[in-house]
C-alpha cells in the first residue's frame, strides 16, 4: 500500500537537530513518498543530511505555521495526486520518536475500519478560551494525523484545504483549523480512532495539550511530544524510562535541550556533570595531536606557587602562558617557572600587563594567541581580600581539584565530544554552603549581561531576567574550546567600565563571568560541570535551604495564600521564628570568640572598610541627587524624570527597517537570486513592490537561478506571488522560496539566516533595504530597484541623510523605473545615472472593450491621504470645483475613491458624495477599471506613477500632474498632463470629460496608444546589465 508523508520541521534558531534524522530515517520505510516542508532556513550541509531520507525538501517562510505549510504542500503535491495515496501523514517535529515500532501501528490501522486516526485526541472543554474566542472542541491533535484515501477523496477534505487562510496569530490558526478539521470531517461522516483516548481520563485542561509523559509511555505509544516531556515534574525519570523501555537513543532528547535552551534550563533535563573522579580513563591513542595552552593570571604570588606544584604533576604537553602586573613579580614568576624537564610545557612565557580588569583583561588580552590552541585553561590567584583567609584558600583548592588535578580527563572529554565548548567546575564549598547566592542578588547584572549580549551580537534569544541561577565559572576559570568564546574577544571594554582596583561589588567584568557559558551555548557548544572533590550528600543541600532566613516577600506570599482561619497563627508563628533567628544571631556574637574576631586587626579593617563604603557610597548619591544651584534646581522641578536608555539599543528600536540582515555565508550552496522586500498582501498586488517581484522573476528565468523572496516584516506565500505574477501579466517561476526576517526581535536579534553563497544576487526594493543589505552582503551583489527619488519622502534630517547616504554609496548599482526618473537622476543625482539601467513599467490591455454611450459615467479619484505625494487634498478641491463650475454634470457622474481604507465618505459642492472602495483586490481593481471612464491621478514626483497608466490601459481617460522632467506623455493622447495649477487642472478636467464622452475618439485613442505591454522586452536591457555586472 502506498503512503505519503508530509513532514513540517521549524526552529527557531534555525538548527536542524539529530532527533529529526533519526525521527526520517526510521520512518523512511513506512512511506512512497516524504515531502519535508521546512519553516525555517536550511543550510547545505543541512539539505545534504536530509536528502537521503526524503524525497523532496520544500523551504518556506513560517508563514500561516504548520497548518498553512501542509496546505501548500498538498496544492504543490495536487488533491487529483494526492488522493491516490492509500493514507496521507500529516506529521510535525514537535515530537521525539519512534520510541516503539511506528510500522506495526500503521499495520494494524491500515485493517481498522476508521476513516482517520492519530496519536492522542482531546475532549470537548464547554468553557470558551478568550484567546481563542471559542471552546475547545474534540479533536485529534495535530502534531501526527494520518487520513485514509476515502478522506482524502472527499469534497470535505478539498474544501477545508482549499477555504485556509494564511493567518499570522497562532491561537487562529487553533480556533480555525486544528480544532475544527476532526469535527469537519465527523460532520461528513467520518470515523477517527487514536492509540491514546484521553475522553475518559482525569486530565486537566493543560495536561490535556500535551498528556503527561509518565502516561504515554505505559501505553507505549510510538511519537512522545517534546511539551510532555519539558512539563513533567520529573523529566530525568522520563528519560531514564525512555532508555529503559526502549531502545530509543535518549542522548538526541538531550542534544536537541541543550542546543535550544539556554544553559539554565536545559541543566534540569540534562546530565551536565562531568564525572572525572571516576577510575576508568578517559585517554585515548593519538589524543597528543591537539594542542593545549594554559592561561594563569598571577597577582599573588604565594598561590602562584601552589600553581607549578600543579602544573608540574601534568602528564601531557602544553604552553604555558603568564600575566603578571610588574616587573618584579614577573622575575618572581620566571624563578619558579616549571622546566621542561619537570613537566610537559612547550612554550614558557611571561606577560606584563596594566593591573585593570583583574585576571579579565589580561586574558583578552593574549586571546590571539591563545586561540591557536584547541583546547585552553584560563585560570588565575584567587584570594578574597575583603574575607577571612579561608574563604579564598578553598575556593582556590576546588580549582586546583577540578580543573587541574582533573586536567587530562577534562581534556579528552574535548577531545571525545566535539560539541563541548567549556567546562566548568562546580559551585565552589564557600557560595554552596556558607554563602548561597539568592536570585536577588543576582538581579543587578541582568541589565549588564543584557547589554554584553547585544554588542557581542549573540543571536540565540536568552532570558536572563527569568533564569532562576546562572550557570557560570565562579571565579572565572574553566577550560574551554578558543571557537566557543570567540566573541567575547570582539568586545572592546573601555575604560570607564574597567576601573582600576579596586573594583566595586558588581561591575563589567562579574557580568561577563556570567555570561562565559552562554557566549559558548550561543556559538552551538554544550558544557559540562566537573563536581568537587567532596561530594555532599543532597541532605547537607536541603540543610543549607532551611537555614536561609525567611524573607519578608516570602512571608508576605505566605500571609495572602493563607486561609482566613489560620493567618493570624501562621503569622505568629513566622514572626516568632523571626524573632528567635535574631536573639541566635547576637547569642553568638556575644560569645567571646566572636567578639575577639571583630576586635582583631582584621576585623577592624574589614569594618572600617564597610563604613568608608557606605560612606562614599552616600556622598556620591548625595553629590548626584543635589543640583548645585538655583538654576539647576529649577530645572530639577521643572524636568520630568525619564528612564536612562542604552543609546545603541534605543537607535535599533526606533530603526527596525535599517536592522542588518543575518546573511550567513554557505560555501555550499547553490549562487541565488534574492528579492528583498518589506511584505506581501493586498495593497502589494500592483505597485512597487509588485514591480520589485516581477523584475526579480524574469531575471530569475533569463539567469536560470533559483529565486529567494525576503520579506522583512511579515511573511510570504506561494498563493501571494502567484496572485502578483497573475496580476502583472508574468508567468510564474518555478523554483522560488521564501523568507522571512520578521522574527527578529526591537533590537534586530534572534533573525534566523539567510544562508547564501559568495556570488549571489541581491535585489533591493528601497534605499533601507539596500541599507540593511550592505552591511553583510558585498556591495557589488546588490542592486537597488530604485521607483522614486526616495529622497523626497523626507524633511530635511536624519531619516534624509540616512537615505541621501544610501543613494550616494560609492558603486552601488541601481534599476530605475521608468525614463522619466532616469531623466530626473542624470541631473540631479549623475552617480545614480551613470551606474543604473532604465526600464518602463508594462501595462496589458484588451482590444475587445466597448465604449457605449452611457450615463451616469465613472470617476476614479487615486485617493490616497496617507501618501502626501498622491496630492489628496489638491484632488478633492479639483473635482470640488468641477462640480461647482459645472465641468462634471452631478446626474451623469458617480465619484469612486480607491487606494485608502482611511478615508470617509467626501460631500462635495451640490451634495455629491463620493463611493469609497478602499483598498482592492488585484482582481476587483481589474474589474472595476473596465468602468472608468475617468481617472484623476496625482503624483508630485518626477515618476508617473502607476493609476495612470492603469487608466489608460483600461481605456479610460486619465489626467494627472506633470512635474520637472515629467512634462508630456506620448505614449497615450488618452493621458492629459497638467501643471500643477487649479486653473491648468480645470481646464485639463474639462478637455478630460468630453473626451470621455466621446466613445470614437477615446477608443481610436487607445487602440493606438503605445504603452509597454511586455515585461520581456522592458527588461531585455535590465537583464543584459545584471548578466554584465554579475
Amino acid at each position: 500500500m502506498s503512503k505519503i508523508l508530509l513532514y513540517v520541521h521549524y526552529n527557531k534558531n534555525s538548527d536542524l537537530h539529530a532527533h529529526v534524522l533519526y525521527q526520517l530515517k526510521s520512518i523512511r520505510s513506512i512511506f512512497g513518498r516524504i515531502v519535508f516542508i521546512s519553516n525555517s532556513p536550511l543550510s547545505s550541509s543541512d539539505k545534504d543530511a536530509i536528502s537521503p531520507c526524503v524525497d523532496e525538501i520544500f523551504e518556506r517562510a513560517n508563514a500561516g505555521f504548520d497548518f498553512y505549510a501542509w496546505k501548500e504542500a498538498i496544492d504543490r503535491e495536487g488533491h487529483e495526486n494526492i488522493s491516490v495515496y492509500d493514507s496521507v501523514t500529516l506529521m510535525n517535529d514537535s515530537c521525539f520518536g519512534p520510541l516503539f515500532d511506528l510500522a506495526e501501528v500503521y499495520g494494524r490501522m491500515d485493517r481498522d475500519p476508521c476513516n482517520f486516526w492519530g496519536m492522542i485526541n482531546h475532549r470537548q472543554e464547554d468553557e470558551v478560551i478568550p484567546e481563542l474566542g471559542t471552546n475547545i472542541l474534540e479533536h485529534v491533535q495535530s502534531f501526527f494525523l494520518v487520513f485514509k484515501s476515502a478522506v482524502t477523496q472527499s469534497s470535505s477534505w478539498r474544501s477545508f484545504w482549499e477555504g485556509m487562510a494564511c493567518e499570522t496569530d497562532i491561537f487562529k490558526v487553533i480556533a480555525k483549523y486544528e480544532i475544527q478539521l476532526t469535527q469537519i470531517l465527523r460532520d461528513a461522516g467520518f470515523k477517527y480512532k487514536v492509540l491514546l483516548d484521553t475522553l475518559d481520563l482525569e486530565l486537566s485542561r493543560e495536561e490535556l495539550s500535551y498528556v503527561p509523559a509518565d502516561l504515554c509511555l505505559n501505553v507505549r505509544l510510538p511519537l512522545l511530544k517534546i511539551k510532555a516531556l519539558l512539563q513533567h515534574k520529573n523529566p530525568r525519570h522520563i528519560i531514564g524510562e525512555i532508555n529503559r523501555v526502549s531502545d530509543y537513543p535518549t542522548g538526541l532528547i538531550e542534544d536537541y535541550i541543550s542546543r535550544d535552551f539556554q544553559p539554565d534550563r536545559s541543566i534540569l533535563y540534562c546530565d551536565k556533570v562531568l564525572n572525572t573522579y571516576c577510575s576508568t580513563s578517559l585517554r585515548h591513542p593519538g589524543a597528543e595531536r591537539e594542542s593545549v595552552a594554559i592561561h594563569v593570571h598571577v597577582f599573588y604570588i604565594d598561590v602562584w606557587k601552589k600553581y607549578v606544584d600543579y602544573l608540574k604533576a601534568l602528564d601531557f604537553s602544553y604552553s604555558l602562558f603568564v600575566t603578571t602586573n610588574s616587573e618584579s613579580k614577573a622575575e618572581e614568576i620566571r624563578a619558579l617557572l616549571p622546566t621542561p624537564a619537570d613537566a610537559g610545557s612547550e612554550a614558557r612565557e611571561v606577560i606584563v600587563i596594566e593591573n585593570r580588569g583583574r585576571d579579565i583583561l589580561p586574558w583578552v588580552f593574549i586571546s590571539d594567541r591563545l586561540s591557536k590552541y584547541d583546547f585552553v585553561l584560563h585560570a588565575h590567584t584567587k584570594r578574597s581580600p575583603t574575607a577571612a583567609d579561608w574563604v579564598g584558600a578553598s575556593w582556590q583548592q576546588d580549582i586546583f581539584d577540578t580543573m587541574l588535578a582533573q586536567a587530562g580527563k577534562i581534556i579528552n572529554s574535548l577531545r571525545e565530544n566535539p560539541n563541548l565548548g567549556i567546562v566548568i567546575p562546580d559551585i565552589p564549598r564557600f557560595w554552596r554552603y556558607v554563602a548561597p547566592v539568592r536570585r536577588e542578588t543576582e538581579a543587578p547584572f541582568i541589565s549588564m549581561m543584557n547589554d554584553l549580549w547585544s554588542r557581542m551580537r549573540c543571536e540565540k534569544k536568552v532570558d536572563f531576567e527569568n533564569a532562576l541561577a546562572f550557570i557560570m565559572p565562579y571565579g572565572t576559570m574553566f577550560w574551554y574550546r578558543p571557537i566557543a568564546l570567540k566573541k567575547i574577544i570582539s568586545i572592546a571594554l573601555s575604560a570607564e567600565e574597567v576601573p582600576v582596583e579596586p573594583l566595586p561589588e558588581r561591575s563589567v567584568l562579574h557580568a561577563l563571568e556570567r555570561l562565559m557559558v552562554y557566549i559558548a551555548w550561543d556559538a552551538g557548544f554544550d558544557y559540562r560541570i566537573v563536581p568537587l572533590k567532596e561530594l555532599a550528600s543532597g541532605f547537607a543541600d536541603g540543610i543549607v535551604r532551611n537555614r536561609q532566613p525567611i524573607h519578608q516577600s516570602v512571608v508576605a506570599s505566605a500571609a495572602q495564600n493563607s486561609t482566613p482561619a489560620t493567618q493570624k497563627s501562621s503569622s505568629e508563628r513566622l514572626e516568632m521564628i523571626l524573632i528567635q533567628r535574631a536573639i541566635a544571631k547576637l547569642r553568638i556574637l556575644a560569645r567571646p570568640k566572636k567578639l575577639a574576631k571583630m576586635l582583631a586587626p582584621y576585623g577592624l579593617v574589614r569594618l572600617y572598610q564597610k563604613i568608608m563604603e557606605l560612606r562614599r557610597a552616600r556622598e556620591q548619591q548625595i553629590r548626584q541627587s543635589e543640583p548645585s544651584s538655583l538654576k539647576e534646581k529649577v530645572a530639577k522641578h521643572n524636568t520630568p524624570t525619564l528612564p536612562c536608555v542604552n543609546g545603541r539599543d534605543y537607535w535599533l528600536r526606533t530603526h527596525r527597517h535599517l536592522h542588518p540582515m543575518n546573511i550567513v555565508h554557505d560555501p555550499g550552496a547553490e549562487k541565488r537570486l534574492n528579492l528583498v522586500i518589506s511584505s506581501l498582501g493586498r495593497a502589494q498586488l500592483f505597485g512597487g513592490i509588485a514591480t520589485c517581484t516581477g523584475i526579480a522573476t524574469v531575471l530569475a528565468r533569463a539567469l536560470g537561478l533559483p529565486l529567494r523572496i525576503v520579506t522583512r516584516d511579515g511573511g510570504a506565500t506561494q498563493e501571494q506571488y502567484l496572485a502578483i505574477m497573475a496580476a502583472i501579466g508574468i508567468e510564474p517561476w518555478g523554483d522560488v522560496l521564501f523568507y522571512s526576517d520578521s522574527s527578529r526581535n526591537d533590537l534586530g536579534r534572534n533573525s534566523l539566516p539567510v544562508y547564501s553563497s559568495g556570488s549571489d544576487i541581491f535585489l533591493a526594493s528601497s534605499w533601507w533595504t539596500a541599507t540593511a543589505l550592505r552591511q553583510n552582503v558585498k556591495n557589488e551583489n546588490v542592486y537597488h530597484i530604485i521607483q522614486e527619488d526616495e529622497l523626497m519622502f523626507y524633511q530635511r534630517g536624519d531619516d534624509y541623510l540616512d537615505c541621501w547616504n544610501a543613494l550616494n554609496t560609492p558603486s552601488s548599482k541601481y534599476i530605475v523605473n521608468s525614463h522619466y526618473l532616469s531623466d530626473w537622476f542624470k541631473d540631479m543625482y549623475p552617480q545614480i545615472y551613470k551606474n543604473s539601467v532604465v526600464f518602463d513599467p508594462v501595462f496589458s490591455r484588451s482590444t475587445s472593450r466597448e465604449f457605449p454611450q452611457k450615463k451616469p459615467y465613472s470617476l476614479f479619484f487615486y485617493a490616497r491621504m496617507t501618501n502626501p505625494r498622491n496630492l489628496f487634498w489638491f484632488g478633492a478641491q479639483i473635482i470640488d470645483g468641477c462640480l461647482e463650475n459645472e465641468i462634471l454634470d452631478p446626474d451623469e457622474w458617480n465619484i469612486f475613491l480607491a487606494g485608502d481604507d482611511s478615508i470617509p465618505q467626501l460631500e462635495f459642492f451640490g451634495g455629491k458624495k463620493t463611493i469609497n472602495l478602499g483598498i482592492l483586490s488585484w482582481e476587483e481593481y481589474k474589474s472595476f477599471l473596465q468602468e472608468v471612464d475617468l481617472g484623476l491621478c496625482l503624483i508630485h514626483t518626477p515618476h508617473p506613477g502607476y493609476p495612470v497608466y492603469d487608466v489608460a490601459s483600461a481605456g479610460g481617460v486619465a489626467v494627472t500632474n506633470t512635474l520637472y522632467t515629467k512634462n508630456s506623455f506620448p505614449s497615450s493622447d488618452n493621458i492629459i498632463a497638467c501643471d500643477l495649477s487649479k486653473e491648468a487642472f480645470m481646464d485639463g478636467m474639462k478637455k478630460a470629460v468630453a473626451l470621455a464622452k466621446d466613445g470614437p475618439t477615446r477608443r481610436e485613442n487607445y487602440l493606438h496608444q503605445r504603452i509597454p505591454s511586455s515585461w520581456e522586452i522592458s527588461l531585455s536591457g535590465v537583464v543584459d546589465f545584471v548578466k554584465k555586472e554579475s
